[in-house]
């Protein structure tokens, strides 16, 4: 499977959490290049885990958000597995961005 990146963009953060999540498994953030990646897979109707990650950038007083989603044929079929893809699709995103 080749990671697809979508292309930057900032969005403000408008609270911490997981709010909305649907998994069980609450996957915990990590740290990467300076930034934090929340892993938030969700579950689609199939019943397979798409990977999903949320990137965030401390800059001066504020932070900034982007999700970071893999392509819609990229699913597996746990949460954890999904998770944990979505952190190294998160991290290989940082790496090329410095």
């Amino acid at each position: 499977m080749s990671l697809v990146l979508p292309s930057v963009r900032c969005l403000p953060l408008v609270r911490e959490g997981r709010v909305g999540r649907r998994g069980s498994d609450m996957a915990e953030a990590a740290e990467h290049g300076g930034r934090t990646i929340d892993p938030q897979s969700y579950e689609t109707d199939g019943g397979q885990w798409r990977p999903k990650a949320i990137v965030a950038t401390h800059e001066g007083g504020s932070v900034h958000t982007l999700p970071i989603v893999a392509h819609l044929d990229t699913t597996f079929a746990t949460e954890a597995e999904a998770n944990a893809y979505a952190v190294e699709m998160a991290k290989k995103w940082i790496d090329e961005r410095g």
